[in-house]
């Protein structure tokens, strides 16, 4: 013979084992309020992401690529021009010099019309590096500049495995020789 179930009556159901009418509705509130204040950490506003460093080999930490991105901002927003980090595992074998030409093209890297941006790319498992610099700041920042910022400030660094060190004294370098371009002045802030 089968047995049937019998749902409780309204009277069964305000009791609860714990003896009060409400009790087993404070887990739920628990719940509840446990969840609201996890949303109200996920409103938050985020940490800032950089706008200048893209690091898709992760040769740097987090507050590392924050920092660059700072000096990059500051670069910006005083000349105008654009300077961007990029590292890479590697080229795939194509010459850095034609990868970071593509790149910084494809990244649009500089003013249109005055093509004032650099790109300094480092292709980590190559172990090549390359500043590649636009048309509007090959007066200021020459082939031969650029080398000398590679070969005495982040060179040495990079060999030891500080990249941001090297990066920040490249860009201190590149931060004294840009404003020397005239360059027109940054678009103003909308």
């Amino acid at each position: 013979m089968l047995a049937l179930y019998q749902w409780p009556g309204p009277q069964q159901r305000l009791k609860s084992k714990q003896g009060k009418p409400g009790n087993r509705f404070l887990p739920l509130l628990g719940i509840l309020l446990f969840g609201l204040s996890h949303c109200a950490l996920l409103l938050q506003k985020p940490a800032p992401t950089p706008r200048f460093v893209f690091d898709t080999a992760n040769v740097l930490s987090d507050i590392e690529a924050l920092a660059v991105d700072a000096q990059l901002v500051d670069i910006n927003q005083e000349t105008g021009a654009e300077v961007v980090v990029l590292t890479i595992l590697s080229t795939n074998g194509v010459p850095i010099e034609q990868y970071a030409s593509r790149k910084a093209n494809d990244l649009g890297i500089g003013r249109e019309g005055i093509d004032d941006g650099i790109l300094i790319l480092i292709a980590l498992k190559d172990r090549t590096v390359r500043i590649a610099v636009g048309r509007g700041l090959e007066n200021t920042v020459t082939d031969i500049q650029a080398r000398a910022i590679l070969n005495q400030r982040m060179l040495p660094e990079f060999r030891n495995g500080h990249f941001a060190a090297g990066l920040t004294r490249g860009i201190i370098r590149l931060k004294e020789l840009i404003p020397l371009a005239n360059l027109p002045p940054p678009a103003a802030k909308k």
